[in-house]
């Protein structure tokens, strides 16, 4: 068994490789893109912005304190936000003593980065792996993260006395109450990784019904736009192109009112029926007092609530997602896991 305090330390171990990782940034950028997707101006502002290399010891605490802790974690990488191998890593760190990690095949670059800025001592607790034999993973813990299908893969080949901490897919939601002033800041969280993060809004809802959806779906536009000059959109893939292409098409169909620009779409006036696409595709509606309603099957992937006014949050929603406000939906505090439904019980 650790110390409360030498569990901190292992944290800490991290977060100043982070921080070294933030100081010679420029030497990954070029690879980070390439992995990533996302324009080298958009790695940059995730690194200054998301990037969490100066916690308070309160947050490192609580990091700690939620983290039980085990003899050995196996944690298994998403490539959808680059920066999140700190955090996960550091909360494999503070459970065990012994920590392996296998990156996304897709994104690997930030995490061989970390590793290569750790000291020696925490480098030797920890090991990266290519390619993972789940069948070899005899006690402990596995962290997963990213899509259903491969958590869902995981928990197929989950050996006995192995613990699965799941974190998967899930969205973020901007819940706006007041006529104006939120479209600068709901822009930001979207640009930030270009919208590809499970705390990434996708709806922005208007509650108070003297807010015209359709007026801040146009606040939001100009705003995106502005951004997209000095954040250019970076590559979408193939499925995010096509995806994009069904949505608005489907959007139109519902006489939604459509802004769409070759950096980003903005659409407002028709239901919620389905999940807006990555790549900076926001869908802005106006809904009742009881708007959480409004998201039927969806809602239990809502991770994060970003708002003018948290009273509007109630308080059930409160201690299963992140409720925080606009504009810092992707730089919550290095507490613990960002993803915070039902965390351990899966």
């Amino acid at each position: 068994m650790h110390s409360l305090r030498e569990r901190m330390d292992c944290v800490w171990q991290w977060v100043d490789a982070a921080a070294r990782v933030k100081n010679s940034i420029e030497s990954y950028e070029s690879e980070l893109s390439n992995s990533t997707g996302l324009s080298i101006p958009g790695i940059r502002y995730a690194v200054a912005r998301a990037l969490e290399v100066d916690p308070s010891e309160s947050d490192v605490l609580r990091l700690v304190e939620r983290t039980s802790e085990t003899p050995h974690v196996t944690v298994v990488l998403s490539a959808h936000v680059f920066t999140a191998p700190l955090r996960a890593i550091a909360i494999a760190a503070a459970a065990a003593p012994r920590v392996v990690v296998r990156p996304s095949r897709r994104e690997p670059v930030f995490t061989r980065a970390l590793v290569d800025h750790l000291s020696p001592s925490a480098r030797a607790q920890t090991t990266v792996v290519s390619d993972l034999d789940l069948s070899t993973v005899r006690a402990g813990e596995i962290h997963a993260y990213g899509q259903g299908a491969t958590i869902d893969a995981i928990r197929a080949q989950l050996p006995p006395g192995v613990h699965l901490r799941a974190h998967g897919p899930g969205f973020g939601v901007a819940l706006v109450t007041a006529s104006c002033g939120a479209a600068a800041a709901i822009a930001s969280d979207v640009v930030m990784f270009d919208q590809r993060g499970c705390l990434s809004p996708r709806f922005v809802m208007c509650v108070d019904t003297s807010v015209s959806a359709i007026s801040v779906a146009q606040e939001i536009d100009v705003e995106l736009t502005r951004m997209a000059t000095s954040i250019p959109l970076g590559q979408l893939d193939n499925e995010e192109r096509e995806g994009r292409r069904a949505y608005m098409d489907a959007m139109v169909f519902a006489g939604a009112t459509v802004f769409e620009r070759a950096s980003h779409a903005v659409v407002a006036g028709a239901p919620i029926n389905t999940l807006p696409p990555t790549g900076r595709v926001l869908h802005v509606t106006s809904v009742s007092e009881q708007w959480w309603t409004h998201l039927g099957t969806l809602a239990p992937y809502v991770t994060c609530i970003g708002t003018d006014d948290p009273s509007c949050v109630p308080e059930d929603l409160c201690k299963r997602t992140r409720v925080c406000a606009l504009g810092a939906m992707q730089s919550p505090p290095l507490d613990g896991p960002v993803d915070v439904r039902d965390v351990g019980q899966r």
